[in-house]
């Protein structure tokens, strides 16, 4: 499948879409998708030229929405890299840790550099305000791994914007949701795993150089921190 633009001929590709000029009317952006080294990738063509690759495996990954023009010709797209938690990128910067857009729900712009969208993550579903930024965002330090904290050796397993985890103090589990550099959730232990004195809530802030956090934890949902919460890296 082929684009032509004034009868120019762009290159061969298995699927195109989403077909769309830039305000100007001077550029062509569309998706594609096209066969690699043994697998489908999809990626955004502008003006012929071809994009970030994203492997598409049909289980809701490679492009996910777009892409759009913002109203000063600023590209913008949704997808998700290989499984990984789905992800904004507007004009060539990655925004780190965006909620899951609702389906159908569309890119609106507010000005040339701010746009908002449906979202939603555990808690439910929210408006997404996000800022167009001229320089890329640092990439946000994984939680996997295992942890030395105030409560013994704590097992994080993180699956895009999800986190669990288990530490020996009465068999503890828990369950966060990231949010930047910050782990926000659950806690609950043996025997009920249940409030007011068996679970709680909790906040963990990653230290810049990703090798500790430090946090608080309190019984419940109610009221002020109970004590607080350190970790390092093992």
């Amino acid at each position: 499948m082929h684009v032509v633009l004034d009868g120019k001929e762009g290159s061969n590709y298995t699927d195109v879409w989403g077909l769309t000029f830039s305000p100007d009317s001077k550029h062509l952006a569309y998706a594609a998708r096209a066969s690699r080294e043994g697998k489908y990738v999809q990626f955004i063509v502008v003006d012929g030229k071809e994009g970030q690759q994203y492997v598409r495996d049909w289980s809701g990954q490679g492009m996910l929405y777009g892409p759009v023009f913002s109203p000063d010709g600023k590209l913008v797209y949704v997808a998700n890299d290989g499984g990984k938690a789905e992800f904004v990128v507007a004009a060539q910067t990655r925004k780190i840790d965006p909620w899951v857009r609702l389906d159908g729900s569309a890119l609106v712009f507010d000005s040339p550099d701010a746009f908002h969208y449906l979202g939603k993550n555990e808690t439910g579903s929210y408006l997404v305000n996000v800022k167009i930024t001229s320089q890329p965002e640092v990439e946000a330090c994984s939680w996997n791994e295992t942890w030395n904290t105030d409560f013994g050796s704590m097992e994080l397993k993180q699956s895009g914007s999800n986190v669990t985890g288990t530490y020996p103090h009465d068999e503890g589990r828990i369950q966060e949701i990231v949010s930047g550099n910050k782990l926000i959730g659950t806690w609950s232990e043996a025997p009920s795993y249940s409030p007011p004195n068996d679970a709680g809530t909790f906040e963990f802030t990653m230290v810049e150089d990703c090798k500790s956090f430090r946090g608080n934890w309190k019984y419940g949902s109610e009221g002020g921190w109970s004590g607080n919460w350190k970790g390092t890296r093992v």
